[in-house]
């Protein structure tokens, strides 16, 4: 942990030298996105009567974020800075028991987990048409949870998020922005549970395909 966050504040540090003052934007963003996991299905309660899980499937939910850019020294690259809240959710089916028979009693549930994020990478566009602008970037993204779940979930993940979208420059200071992304968890968001015999290993390693809508504007500086 300590070493991770060492690595975040050293690569800010760098990023300061490498920016310079030639254009700022600020960009909101707010869309969708269904989050899936890799591996296993991932049991997030306990049956005291005895159940197990048999799938589990993508949900939608929210995205929103703020993001703050600004002009490197290399044309049409920049950097991005922002803070975000996400929900990761997902449906669940399986079988259980009511403690008097066997465990074949199907059940359904929806797991919504709420998670506050920081935002840092870069963006990289290019003009393909007029005013319309291919854009591109990845972004490391920490997240704190913030539901109340976290018994079973970290308090601490992280992700990198890449998009790919279109930018149209509607008037001089004022863009809108469609953005596309995907997701994917670089560290175990779930917690190891100590069963009877021993760690019983848990991986939940979330990922999301997402699209945001995105107001863009636009300031220049000295």
């Amino acid at each position: 942990m300590k070493k991770s966050l060492l690595a975040v504040i050293l690569f800010l540090m760098v990023s300061q030298a490498f920016a310079q003052k030639k254009a700022t934007r600020i960009i909101f963003n707010g869309g969708v996105q269904n989050t899936g996991m890799y591996g296993e299905p991932f049991q997030s309660f306990q049956c005291f009567e005895g159940c197990f899980l048999t799938s589990q499937t993508p949900a939608s939910s929210f995205d929103f974020n703020v993001q703050y850019q600004v002009q490197s020294k290399i044309p049409n690259l920049s950097l991005v800075y922002g803070i975000g809240i996400n929900q990761k959710s997902w449906n669940g089916k399986g079988l259980s028991s009511n403690g008097a028979g066997p465990i074949e009693i199907p059940f359904s549930y929806r797991n919504d987990l709420t998670y506050f994020g920081l935002f840092y990478g870069i963006n990289y566009d290019f003009v393909v048409v007029n005013k319309t602008k291919l854009i591109a970037g990845t972004m490391i993204n920490p997240e704190f949870l913030i539901s109340d779940a976290n018994e079973v979930f970290n308090a601490l993940g992280a992700s990198i998020r890449m998009t790919i979208g279109l930018e149209y420059q509607a008037f001089d200071n004022l863009a809108l922005r469609l953005t596309p992304y995907f997701q994917t968890a670089v560290m175990n968001y779930g917690k190891t549970p100590d069963t009877a015999g021993g760690f019983n290993s848990q991986n939940f390693m979330p990922y999301s395909f997402g699209v945001n809508l995105g107001i863009v504007l636009n300031r220049i500086t000295d």
